[in-house]
């Protein structure tokens, strides 16, 4: 299993870099939220 750590402005821009980064779709994923946003 790869994992990466990502930020962004918001969760959804996160997820998006992390996809990105590991070159996979949202449904073969699994997230766990570290930190909300402010």
């Amino acid at each position: 299993m790869e994992w990466v750590e990502t930020t962004g402005k918001t969760v959804e821009e996160a997820k998006e870099a992390a996809l990105d980064r590991l070159g996979v779709d949202e449904q073969d994923a699994e997230f766990e939220v570290i930190e909300e946003p402010r």
